[in-house]
């Protein structure tokens, strides 16, 4: 008996120590780490392996618990995390987030991205999640299931912007087996046993199939996962290589590829923009219409149900934001004015910019009407507005959203065509420079 409780002592220790070590590579020190605690097993394993080890990697430990209020368990939950940090010594903010009961995605898909838009607000340098290696797995099938390309295949990263998966190289057994040797407390959510849920019906029915027929499928199954992450960013590579990662994107850069690098590169420079594509689908029209539309067609493709669309213009492709064209503004002598997303910023100045003393009536902004006109240089002749704006390259879609400045009735400033010569500074005189910020062009 002896012989087995030592050797059961010393299983206990090794997986401690397995645990542990998962957490060393990362090199944090003197950084604000928070973990993502919810009070289940896995993340209760990590905010325990993470105090454990709060000396050596030398981190500042805090724990962020979301309450989503789906169950009606969840403030029990709320009140465990807390409890459960007063006894370790560990800082807890707890958050709560509305979920879209409604989503079209699905509740669990929108109850994952209230999550992380909590988790994103969280302050500290780095965000642990518990995430192991049948998490892995699942997220993995799940993703092909559903008809994902290699970013779904890739299924999720160790390490993506400020947030960490320590544990995701170790499976569940190896977690509740830290659990148990470690004498850690947790709570359960019931509906982890619903496989009404996709991720539960992969988890409860279709791996263990698999193991029946393929053991070890859940570990070989997140190796290529992790396969697939590796030629996720070897895709990337190739994208910077062939393109860069900024817009507006050469239509060049684009018509030298063959398609599925040309898809490859857009995806990625829409990805760099923060803009998720909608489906393949998607996609490949997307580059039908930017590439294959007549010169003198400027295609305009809106991004999903964001307010976003792709737009061809002078041989780039540009991301333009869709918002309304602004009303009328009245000018009060402030050093900025709101103009939709962007704004008007004023600056003093002596001998360039606008006179000062020639706003002698009440100063608005307002967007085109149509049949502007203006003059900009002494003795020449007031020329169209609409031919000045073609001339200088101003996309289409920024024409009539320009804020143009106006003292009573006269046509004052225009952004990126410049001051009416009745208006200009002189070298000796007190001036007026004014910025439109948020145009791009």
């Amino acid at each position: 008996m002896a012989s087995s409780r030592n050797s059961r002592s010393t299983d206990s220790l090794g997986i401690v120590q397995t645990v542990l070590q998962a957490l060393q590579p990362f090199v944090l020190s003197g950084q604000q780490v928070v973990v993502a605690y919810s009070g289940g097993l896995d993340s209760s394993v990590l905010l325990h392996a993470a105090k454990e080890l709060q000396p050596k990697l030398n981190i500042v430990l805090s724990a962020y618990h979301v309450h989503h209020g789906l169950s009606r368990h969840a403030d029990s939950w709320a009140k465990h995390c807390m409890s459960q940090c007063r006894d370790w010594e560990v800082p807890l903010t707890v958050v709560h987030v509305e979920v879209d009961r409604e989503s079209a995605q699905g509740i669990e898909a929108a109850a994952r991205l209230a999550r992380y838009r909590a988790l994103d607000s969280a302050a500290g340098d780095w965000i642990m999640l518990a995430h192991h290696r049948d998490d892995q797995a699942e997220t993995l099938l799940l993703n092909l299931l559903r008809g994902s390309g290699m970013r779904g295949a890739g299924a999720m990263a160790r390490h993506r912007g400020r947030y960490l998966r320590p544990l995701l190289g170790l499976s569940r057994a190896e977690l509740e087996g830290y659990a148990r040797a470690t004498g850690l407390q947790w709570v359960d959510d019931e509906s982890n046993s619903d496989t009404d849920f996709s991720r539960n019906f992969i988890r409860h029915r279709l791996l263990p199939l698999a193991e029946e027929r393929f053991t070890g499928a859940s570990a070989a199954v997140a190796r290529a996962a992790a396969v697939f992450d590796e030629s996720r960013g070897l895709l990337d590579d190739l994208a910077r290589i062939d393109g860069g990662d900024v817009m507006p994107l050469s239509l060049e850069s684009l018509r030298r590829l063959d398609w599925p690098r040309a898809a490859n590169l857009l995806a990625y420079v829409l990805r760099r923009q923060g803009v998720a594509v909608p489906s393949r689908q998607w996609l490949s029209e997307a580059l039908h219409q930017l590439l294959e539309a007549a010169e003198d067609r400027q295609p305009a493709i809106t991004i999903g149900n964001l307010n976003l669309q792709l737009r061809r213009y002078a041989g780039s492709v540009w991301l333009v934001p869709q918002w309304p064209v602004p009303a009328r503004r009245v000018w009060n002598g402030t050093g900025e004015v709101e103009w939709g997303e962007a704004k008007i910023v004023f600056s003093s100045t002596w001998g360039q910019g606008i006179a000062r003393h020639r706003l002698d009536g009440p100063v608005t902004f307002q967007p085109r009407g149509g049949g502007e006109r203006i003059r900009l240089a002494p003795n020449a002749s007031s020329r169209p507005l609409k031919d000045l704006l073609r001339e200088a390259g101003i996309p289409p879609w920024w024409r009539d959203r320009l804020p143009l400045m106006y003292c009573g009735e006269h046509l004052v400033w225009v952004p990126g065509i410049g001051v009416a010569d009745i208006f200009r500074c002189s070298t000796e005189e007190d001036g007026i420079q004014l910025e439109f910020v948020g145009a791009s062009w």
